[in-house]
């Protein structure tokens, strides 16, 4: 894990917070001290991230809610956990997202 920047509310140290490697987060996010980012999450621009976040999740506003996941690949993952564009297929956890399994389209005939 990689500490990440934090909103503190008061004196004092704050507990650090911290990401999995890789994720992706929007100019202006911020994450409030303590809290976890999953890996391969995405973080929109301006988010408040006011709780632990998981694998492959896509978080908005603010507070940050999630409304979707994402792929490795950085493309959105449909309603049933495909992703359209490298056709990866994923599993809920209680930690968020697992790559089930890696397909490739044979363009070859």
């Amino acid at each position: 894990m990689i500490d990440v920047g934090v909103i503190q509310n008061g004196a004092g140290p704050a507990p650090p917070s911290s990401r999995k490697a890789p994720t992706l987060w929007g100019p202006t996010a911020l994450i409030v001290c303590g809290h976890t980012i999953g890996e391969y999450a995405f973080i929109g621009a301006g988010a408040v991230v006011t709780k632990d976040v998981p694998e492959h999740a896509l978080m908005v506003g603010n507070p940050a809610k999630q409304i979707g996941w994402m792929c490795i690949c950085g493309e959105k993952i449909d309603e049933h956990l495909k992703c359209k564009t490298c056709h990866h297929e994923f599993e809920k956890t209680n930690n968020g997202l697992i790559l089930t399994a890696k397909l490739h389209l044979d363009t070859e005939s």
